[in-house]
C-alpha cells in the first residue's frame, strides 16, 4: 500500500501530490477546479491521514452541492457530509487504508505534479 495518488469524490478524479518540501504555510490544500489535492511533506505521519480527509471533505463540500444551500442546518450537514465520506471511502480502499494506518506508509509515494516539474526545469 502507497499513498493513494487519486481519489474518486461523485463523478471528478481528484490528484494527490506534494508540495515542495520547502513549503510550509499549510498542510494541506483542496483546489477543487482543478480537482487537485496538495499536501505538505512536512507533517507528522499522525496529522497526515487527518490532513488528507480534510481536503477529501472540502472536495466533498463543492462536488455534493453543499456549497450551494443558504444556511444548511447541522442536520443537512451531517446527513450528506456522512453519506459522501462512505460514498468516497467505499470507491476509494487506498484512502481509506491511508487515514486509518499512516503510519505504515506516509511520504513514501505521491503523484508528482508536472506543473511543479514544468516550472522547477525552466529555472
Amino acid at each position: 500500500m502507497m499513498n493513494p495518488t487519486k481519489i474518486r469524490i461523485g463523478q471528478a478524479d481528484y490528484t494527490v501530490h506534494m508540495f515542495p518540501e520547502t513549503h510550509d504555510a499549510t498542510y494541506g490544500v483542496c483546489l477543487v477546479d482543478h480537482q487537485r489535492i496538495y499536501l505538505s511533506p512536512n507533517q507528522s505521519w499522525q496529522q497526515a491521514g487527518n490532513t488528507l480527509l480534510h481536503e477529501v471533505m472540502h472536495a466533498i463540500w463543492h462536488q455534493s452541492g453543499l456549497n450551494c444551500i443558504d444556511n444548511p442546518t447541522e442536520e443537512n450537514v451531517v446527513n450528506i457530509m456522512a453519506t459522501w465520506i462512505h460514498l468516497v471511502m467505499t470507491s476509494n480502499p487506498d484512502l481509506a487504508e491511508f487515514v486509518l494506518n499512516t503510519e505504515r506508509h506516509w511520504q513514501y509515494s505521491v503523484a508528482s505534479d508536472p506543473d511543479v516539474e514544468a516550472s522547477s526545469s525552466d529555472d
